[in-house]
């Protein structure tokens, strides 16, 4: 019976986790109670998985890797206050950085696991409250009885990586004057023979940072930056005036006629950062902005539905996304997108939606 109800519940687990993934889903407040419980039955559940997969392997060859990365996060806060009858609430927004943390272990037979946790305040960003939280998330194979050949591997941001990777080794150092005591020296120093400490700084860290030292120029100028900002934004606020613009604009500016130009429009479209199926779309239609008018390939002149794949490929550029100072690498895709806009008559269908009295003004004009 045990074993049946064990059973059962695995497959609710199962069903939970496909119904809660589906993409926009609305959740109600039952079901965000069921995706945190879900979420924290799973976390232990990893746990367990990796403790097991290091007992059933204490002297088999393993690794061990810990990867830990500061992140800001804006958090919802809400403060609640009243004296007898009168009481108040008020809800607000806070800026935070949280520690993101992650253990991936792995055997010499290929045998993984992987262990979660929930994001952790950071009051302190330093390199000693990185090593703390990372022993609480994961205390090593060696704590839990492994006495095989083992690789710990450390993984962090290039600002804490040195003094995180000394703490990683001073602590490898201490366990072998432990374990000396506890084993004797012999055994202490063929153990500490067979556990290698590597580490490594963030990749993706360093490409984010390789992209804001090419751009150092522009990005280092906060007015021009600041300017970007505030397009993007009225572009984001303004999406439905645009969208809902496009066919009038269109029937107005639209021409037909074919491309002469020597540029190679399908491989103009992919370094816009455009997927294979748009670009052949995009270069199909031939789609352009030249002399103030929007011009498409002459031969879909008399095609019914050319406005509305003109209009898809519009709403497929209209995806401006924000960025944030620490941030950098979204810069580049909302560049390609900008660019993408004005080689299609993004500022026409701007002007166009300020031109129309029905429509208001309040965040394009920041455009």
């Amino acid at each position: 019976m045990c074993y049946a109800l064990s059973i059962l519940q695995m497959q609710s687990i199962v069903d939970d986790v496909i119904r809660f993934s589906q993409p926009s889903a609305c959740l109600d407040t039952s079901d965000v109670r069921a995706v945190t419980k879900l979420a924290e039955v799973t976390t232990e559940f990893l746990r367990l998985v990796a403790q097991r997969l290091v007992a059933d392997r204490l002297d088999a060859p393993m690794a061990e890797v810990m990867i830990q990365d500061c992140t800001p996060l804006r958090t919802a806060t809400m403060h609640v206050g009243g004296q007898g009858s009168l009481r108040v609430v008020r809800r607000g927004r806070q800026g935070r950085e949280w520690l993101v943390q992650r253990v991936f272990l792995v055997d010499h037979a290929g045998e993984k696991a992987v262990v979660f946790v929930d994001p952790r305040d950071m009051a302190s960003k330093t390199a000693a409250s990185h090593h703390v939280a990372g022993v609480a998330v994961w205390p090593g194979a060696r704590v839990l009885g492994h006495h095989g050949l083992l690789i710990s591997h450390g993984c962090w941001d290039r600002a804490v990586k040195s003094a995180c990777a000394r703490f990683q080794a001073q602590r490898h150092a201490a366990r072998k004057v432990r374990q000396g005591v506890q084993l004797g020296d012999d055994e202490a120093h063929h153990r500490w023979l067979w556990h290698w400490t590597t580490s490594a700084g963030c990749v993706a860290h360093d490409y984010s940072s390789s992209l804001r030292w090419a751009n150092l120029h522009e990005f280092g100028s906060r007015p021009t930056m600041r300017c970007m900002w505030i397009a993007v934004e009225s572009l984001r606020n303004s999406l439905d005036q645009l969208v809902r613009s496009i066919p009038a604009w269109l029937t107005a500016s639209l021409r037909f006629e074919d491309y002469d130009g020597a540029a190679n429009l399908l491989d103009l479209w992919e370094h816009m950062g455009l997927t294979v199926g748009w670009c052949e779309e995009f270069a199909a239609l031939q789609l352009r902005f030249e002399g103030d008018v929007v011009k498409g390939s002459s031969k879909f002149k008399n095609e019914v539905e050319v406005l509305e794949r003109l209009a898809n490929c519009f709403m497929h550029l209209f995806d401006f996304r924000s960025w944030s100072d620490t941030r950098w690498c979204a810069v580049g895709r909302i560049c390609r997108r900008g660019c993408a806009g004005l080689l299609v008559g993004l500022d026409s269908l701007a002007r166009f939606v300020l031109a129309a009295p029905s429509e208001s003004n309040y965040y394009l004009a920041g455009y």
